[in-house]
């Protein structure tokens, strides 16, 4: 049984003025494979992220993920996808709820937000600040958002 291709990545480049973020990186990853993208600081990998997530634009080249074009087709794609964002001081200073609600608007479909913190057990920290919360609460807050698409 073939395995359908679900991200394509073809000759994809992205520069800032004459800093070369991105230069031609060309991958494909098919169903059910487990890929990371590593590499120095400034190598380009949070700009190739934010391209695959229909976020940024290439200079060239061509994305498509889960079939949907990246570059034309964008907000289709916040349906399928998610957005893990690395630790900012901003989510530290909201509750749990608050920080919930402002991942969510990321998506175009969401669940009632009480029904999201019930189904993940939240409800006892939905309004605590998020820097004071255990790390596995942190870790479900953040889950939640992304994971409601597929519960």
């Amino acid at each position: 049984m073939r395995k359908r291709t679900v991200i394509q990545v073809s000759s994809v480049s992205k520069s800032y003025g004459s800093n070369q973020a991105v230069e031609e990186v060309s991958f494909r990853v098919k169903e059910g494979e487990l890929f990371g993208i590593i590499g120095t600081n400034g190598a380009g990998k949070t700009t190739l992220l934010e391209m695959l997530m229909g976020l940024r634009k290439p200079d060239n080249g061509r994305i498509d993920v889960l079939g949907i074009d990246a570059i034309m087709e964008a907000e289709k794609l916040k349906d399928y996808i998610g957005i893990y964002l690395q630790s900012t001081s901003l989510v530290d200073k909201l509750t749990l709820r608050e920080a919930l609600e402002m991942f969510q608007s990321f998506y175009t479909r969401k669940m009632d937000l009480d029904e999201l913190i019930g189904r993940f057990g939240l409800e006892p920290f939905e309004n605590k600040i998020v820097k004071r919360l255990s790390g596995g609460c942190q870790e479900a807050g953040s889950s939640a958002p992304h994971l409601q698409s597929h519960l």
